[in-house]
């Protein structure tokens, strides 16, 4: 997946409820979620995957429909490509993790359903930071603006900023290139992906709430510069006199 974005975690799990859950959760912690039904349509999905579509994470339930989780995880193992990418099984309540043949060659970590949300990121985070080092402690800094890309804390001005996962995402982009004029399109493609079917005014929803979150009094102008019949950039604040 897109290296200017927060890792992305593809979920494969049968149990609508289960799946709701731990794409929320993930959402919440500031990752993005990519969810699948079950194992067939996961492994079709990595099948075509790009070299910036691969996820950073895998989170699979051991019971599916069709191929089991142990099956599917054994499958994503056997592919070169995926052999950096660390899964995370989820097991059935009171299925013990022990009798899940293969523990040290399928996967790389594992909970029990029901899961704590908080006890979920926790999880796949530690399994990030030790898979992926450069996720680890990695900051973006703009101006006054600085991101921690593990922790998904924003600081502006020695102030906290409070964002949601989608605002979050945005800025991210604007951190990351900061000399770069996005499109309404580019950044629609970049956060939700060219299938999303989101409208071109949501974007302008996002890029309020962003100014909003960011906005300092002692400034004038917004953080967020609006380009005329070209789109959204990151503009440097004038020093307060």
């Amino acid at each position: 997946m897109t290296a200017h974005l927060p890792p992305t975690v593809l979920i494969i799990d049968s149990d609508i409820v289960s799946r709701t859950a731990s794409s929320n959760a993930l959402e919440r912690g500031g990752l993005i979620a990519a969810v699948t039904q079950n194992g067939d349509e996961a492994l079709k999905l990595l099948a075509t995957a790009t070299e910036y579509q691969i996820p950073h994470l895998i989170l699979i339930s051991s019971k599916l429909e069709g191929l089991s989780g142990l099956e599917v995880c054994t499958i994503i193992k056997t592919k070169k490509k995926f052999h950096n990418v660390p899964i995370v099984m989820l097991a059935e309540k009171n299925e013990s993790i022990e009798n899940l043949e293969g523990l040290e060659n399928s996967f790389d970590g594992y909970l029990n359903k029901p899961f704590i949300a908080t006890e979920l990121i926790t999880k796949i985070k530690n399994i990030l930071g030790k898979f992926k080092p450069a996720l680890r402690k990695k900051v973006l800094s703009f101006g006054d603006i600085k991101m921690d890309l593990l922790s998904y804390r924003v600081v502006k001005n020695n102030r906290v900023v409070h964002l949601g996962p989608t605002e979050f995402k945005i800025l991210q982009l604007f951190v990351g290139d900061p000399n770069k004029i996005f499109s309404r399109q580019e950044l629609m493609i970049c956060v939700w992906g060219e299938k999303a079917g989101v409208e071109l005014r949501t974007i302008d929803v996002h890029i309020n709430r962003l100014r909003s979150a960011l906005r300092d009094p002692r400034q004038q102008q917004p953080t967020i510069k609006t380009v005329r019949s070209a789109g959204y950039c990151l503009e440097l604040p004038e020093p307060v006199k």
